[in-house]
């Protein structure tokens, strides 16, 4: 809503159980000038996505359909609410806060507390939510709330560990 920054994401399939993002940010500049941020997924060689802050050379990839305008320890920082098809089995949804530090983008940080879970880690640096592909849950904003709402997944197969089994109700 600062109107600071454009990002664009999109992403391409290589083959049917893979997908490579693509994007750039592009930053407004005081003489007009351009300052584009190349945004390069690194996304299969980051071993733990949920645990890692990164950057726009080894940034999470995703397509963006929500950011949120917040400020976060007195420092401007944008939630980023996005959808990845990442695999034949199963597809995410993605939570990321950006904040620009020193003037350049980071991805990821000490943002979430989440309950305690035997899937998930308690604090991540992103939130992510795999489901079987298909499912759709839902995952946005609610301005009237102000808060994030997303749907409770469960394995109809009893298997919540197996991400490719998890479904919207």
């Amino acid at each position: 809503s600062d109107s600071s920054f454009r990002i664009f994401t999109w992403q391409l399939m290589i083959n049917e159980n893979s997908f490579k993002h693509h994007g750039a940010i592009q930053m407004k500049t005081n003489d007009g000038s351009l300052q584009l941020f190349p945004l390069i997924d690194k996304s299969a060689e980051i071993e733990k996505i949920e645990d890692t802050v990164t950057n726009n050379l080894s940034w999470v990839g995703a397509i963006y359909y929500r950011i949120i305008q917040k400020e976060f320890e007195k420092k401007k920082s944008y939630t980023l609410i996005g959808y990845d098809e990442f695999g034949a089995e199963s597809s995410r949804k993605i939570i990321d806060v950006l904040q620009f530090v020193e003037g350049k983008p980071q991805f990821g940080g000490n943002y979430f507390i989440l309950p305690n879970d035997s899937i998930k880690p308690r604090n991540p640096f992103r939130f992510v939510m795999e489901y079987k592909k298909g499912a759709g849950p839902k995952l946005n904003y609610d301005e009237d709330l102000d808060l994030i709402v997303k749907e409770n997944l469960v394995s109809p197969s009893k298997e919540p560990e197996k991400k490719s089994t998890l479904i919207d109700l």
